[in-house]
């Protein structure tokens, strides 16, 4: 599992996040990864959606797009 190097690291574009579940797929942007994460949660409740874990799937996001920003969170000895 892969974690943030720090969560003040600012990717290109700024704390983002885009969900492909959605059709078109959506993008939601914030000033920090919690409030993205609060921002995709407060959108799916609004609009009847099953909440998920908008808290995993942002730092998934951000370790897939930007792999420099991320390290592994238990490394081996």
């Amino acid at each position: 599992m892969q974690v943030p190097r720090t969560y003040s690291m600012i990717p290109p574009g700024g704390y983002h996040f885009v969900d492909t579940t959605t059709t078109p797929p959506k993008r939601f942007d914030g000033d920090s990864w919690d409030s993205v994460a609060k921002i995709v949660l407060e959108d799916r409740l609004a609009n009847g959606r099953a909440p998920g874990n908008p808290g995993v799937e942002v730092i998934d996001y951000l370790c897939q797009n930007f792999p420099s920003h991320c390290k592994e969170a238990n490394p081996a000895q």
